[in-house]
């Protein structure tokens, strides 16, 4: 869905905020091309989880990676007569490698990415009284993304995730359908408690 870091809309993510909204997905919708008045489906799964695909499960003593993901899994209606066949077509594009996802997200805060383009180097600037006009540099506000030659980014603080799109193009580079499976398939491969776990929460749908 989401990955620390800094993303091709140069929003950027801090491990630290990612962290705090990895479940914030869980139950949000899933849309085509970010249309919420088309919604497929919805998000029944969220974890964060390392460049290997293994989930991160912290003790007080464990340090927060720099580098991680939240990964989510969800179902989409086949059985609804009136999406079915658009259904299917996503779920054929996404097995070819021609759907991504996209995440959608509320935020109440801001700050702000400042990168040396010669170095890489990135340094966070707190949105205050004296920082505010670097708003207006930023793309998603109509700004070219630079300020005196630095690449500039917005740091999202806050954050709940509200959703996820069906997209033909993605922001963040590494958001690809893993999977897309018929339900008794997944179930199949499930451990039986979280197997059971999952039929139980799509019977109360």
């Amino acid at each position: 869905l989401v990955s620390a870091g800094w993303n091709l809309n140069d929003d950027v993510f801090t491990p630290a905020e990612l962290w705090k909204a990895r479940y914030t997905p869980k139950h949000k919708p899933i849309n085509n091309e970010h249309d919420d008045a088309e919604i497929l489906g919805h998000i029944i799964e969220s974890k964060a989880v390392d460049k290997t695909g293994k989930e991160i499960i912290l003790t007080e003593s464990d340090t927060l990676p720099e580098q991680f993901d939240i990964e989510v899994a969800g179902v989409l209606y086949k059985s609804l007569p009136k999406i079915k066949d658009k259904v299917n077509s996503l779920i054929e594009k996404a097995n070819n490698g021609e759907l991504f996802v996209s995440m959608e997200c509320w935020f109440d805060d801001l700050a702000y990415a400042v990168q040396d383009k010669s170095t890489g180097n990135i340094v966070i600037v707190e949105r205050k009284e004296d920082t505010a006009f670097l708003t207006k540099y930023l793309r998603v506000y109509g700004g070219t993304g630079e300020y005196k030659g630095y690449k500039v980014g917005r740091v999202l603080k806050n954050i709940v995730f509200g959703g996820q799109g069906l997209v033909k193009h993605k922001a963040n580079p590494e958001s690809l359908i893993k999977v897309a499976a018929n339900l008794s398939e997944v179930v199949m491969n499930m451990d039986k408690e979280i197997a059971k776990q999952l039929e139980d929460d799509l019977e109360s749908v």
